[in-house]
């Protein structure tokens, strides 16, 4: 779960991917004192501070008491969800603060949890992940959302609203939960770093850099396909993208105006302009430009049928493996052809 190094006089283990976008130093050897990686954290509410040595403070409606942290120390992580605040401690047990009678499903009964390297909540359940790779929940089990006992070889979780994900040590995601709108469904996910969930929707970045997303879409939350955070791009421009209508298949047509390190391209289809993007060429589709040199190209979609919409997008893949996506566009079969959404 990473490399081991050391702080401060301590040997600590860095894990990655956690939530809330912040490393999490745990502490492996005692001395006197607890290094903590300095974190903020923010409920419905309320947010939640961790200082480096290991006390928390907190600010916000505390109707429920979720602010009451003056206490506490030794703490190496925090969480602050709607009426509940958890601290992870250097001897791996959590302590929460909270849950008033009003929202109170067992969100908070962690007391008993131990060997705890990260803990995570949502509005009415708390996620722990252990050191050996399994999970613990409690709370208000709707849609399934704290099934997670089967669960193993985990490095990060997060709780959402309705649904809970985990991050494996293999990169790939598991989720539960309510999934009306296919927020869980992260099976195909590969070489994830660190996952996220929001109320409606679930996101993940890759080692990469590039991001993906899955769920509903209603404020463009799901529209981080050609993000790239890691800073280097792919070099590809492409001058023209479009899905033409034709004689019972649509045909992706393409123009790069130059193209530096490209291996090829991959052509992804869906069914709606957020719904799940499937790849549709066999194998990839070879580069033929250059940096100079523009250079046009097709793709023949016959898999279609007759007055249905697809979108597409286009993904070009460096030689070292980093991919960036494209559009989508739009065409109708047999249809008035739709414009780019760009």
């Amino acid at each position: 779960m990473g490399a081991f190094y050391f702080q401060g006089g301590f040997a600590m283990k860095k894990l990655t991917g956690i939530v809330i976008g912040m490393t999490i130093l745990v502490c492996l050897m005692t001395g006197p004192s607890v290094f903590a990686a300095m974190q903020v954290a923010a409920g419905v509410q309320h947010t939640v501070g961790l200082k480096a040595d290991g006390t928390v403070v907190a600010v916000g409606n505390n109707e429920s008491g979720k602010c009451n942290v003056a206490s506490w120390n030794g703490i190496i992580q925090v969480a602050a969800g709607w009426e509940q605040t958890f601290g992870l401690k250097a001897d791996r047990t959590v302590v929460a603060v909270g849950c008033s009678i009003d929202s109170d499903y067992g969100q908070c009964n962690v007391g008993g949890w131990t060997g705890i390297v990260q803990v995570a909540t949502g509005i009415d359940h708390t996620v722990g992940v252990k050191a050996d790779g399994t999970v613990v929940a409690v709370g208000y089990n709707g849609d399934g959302k704290c099934n997670v006992g089967g669960w193993t070889g985990i490095v990060q979780v997060d709780a959402s609203y309705y649904h809970t994900i985990g991050l494996k040590a293999d990169g790939t995601v598991v989720a539960v939960g309510y999934n009306a709108f296919g927020q869980c469904d992260v099976g195909g996910w590969t070489n994830i770093v660190q996952g996220a969930a929001g109320s409606d929707h679930t996101v993940g970045l890759k080692a990469d850099g590039t991001v993906v997303a899955v769920g509903r879409n209603n404020y463009g939350q799901c529209d981080v396909f050609e993000w790239d955070l890691d800073g280097t791009p792919t070099l590809v421009s492409l001058s023209s993208f479009a899905a033409v209508p034709q004689s019972g298949r649509i045909i992706i047509q393409w123009t790069t105006a130059s193209e530096i390190d490209n291996a090829g391209f991959n052509i992804y289809r869906a069914e709606s302009k957020d719904g799940e993007y499937v790849k549709v060429n066999d194998s990839l589709i070879p580069a033929e430009g250059a940096p100079t040199q523009s250079v046009s190209y097709q793709f023949f979609d016959d898999g279609v049928k007759n007055r249905t919409t697809y979108y597409y997008k286009l993904e070009d893949m460096n030689l070292n493996g980093t991919s960036t996506m494209h559009g989508p566009v739009s065409g109708t079969l047999n249809g008035k052809y739709l414009d780019a959404d760009r």
